[in-house]
């Protein structure tokens, strides 16, 4: 060493400390080809996955929900409401159930016939339906009175998925769902139409 010279003591050629003068990043750093892509694409990619996600919630909120219509030996769910059968009633081998609605059924030679009444928003419903059992699951065909409206529907159970779909003949189709466990029953009431 020579002497106490302060400017010898450190030999300053061999650091290679880049120091940053814009940003935070070193001069001489690429970024990376993912950062690169990502910053030339990202508001073409969060675009597309709002419209996707708004499609997907348009979907959700106008497919029907399908109300729960089942039945056991003393009652019958309609969605909340359950239908009590009744101590006995006139005609040999016909069950009558009442709640919220009334609902006659008797059995046919190829399945039930069913009568119902109710009313649904202020207006007085009535119904008569004729449910057939097939290999596939059932089918029903019913004619209502709604208020003044005469309505037709037939309907199609699908054993596969466990669902009824109702369609009216003015083309307004509802699905009721029966759980697995559960037997089938006629629906005579004209749910799902106003």
């Amino acid at each position: 060493m020579r002497g106490n010279n302060i400017e010898t003591m450190f030999d300053r050629h061999r650091q290679t400390l880049p120091i940053p003068i814009a940003g935070l990043t070193p001069a001489h750093s690429q970024p990376r080809a993912l950062r690169r892509m990502w910053r030339r694409w990202h508001a073409a990619c969060l675009a597309s996955a709002g419209l996707i996600s708004a499609a997907l919630g348009m979907v959700v909120a106008l497919s029907p929900v399908a109300v729960e219509v089942f039945g056991d030996a003393s009652t019958i769910h309609i969605g909340s409401s359950v239908l009590q059968r009744a101590e006995a009633s006139a005609v040999l081998g016909s069950r009558l159930y009442v709640g919220d609605a009334s609902i006659l059924v008797v059995p046919d030679q190829h399945g039930w016939r069913a009568a119902g009444a109710t009313t649904l928003d202020g207006k007085a419903a009535l119904g008569v339906c004729r449910l057939e059992e097939t290999a596939q699951g059932a089918t029903e065909s019913c004619t209502f009175t709604l208020g003044e409206q005469t309505l037709k529907a037939t309907d199609v159970f699908d054993a596969s998925n466990g669902r009824w779909r109702r369609e009216y003949a003015d083309g307004v189709t509802v699905m009721f769902r029966v759980p697995s466990h559960d037997a089938l029953v006629p629906i005579p009431l004209p749910l799902g139409h106003s």
